[in-house]
């Protein structure tokens, strides 16, 4: 797992939040370094605490 994976789940914890969501393809991207063009498709990344 990256940094910014890391930072995120941090950032859930503090925050006491349980899991994230992320279903663009710029924040996907940012997040994991996997790049996709899903076109019709639901391409997401869920992150939990």
């Amino acid at each position: 797992m990256n940094r910014r994976m890391k930072d995120v789940q941090n950032l859930l914890a503090e925050k006491n939040i349980d899991v994230a969501f992320f279903n663009s393809t710029e924040n996907v991207f940012y997040l994991s370094g996997f790049y996709t063009d899903p076109h019709e498709r639901l391409m997401g990344m869920f992150l939990f605490k």
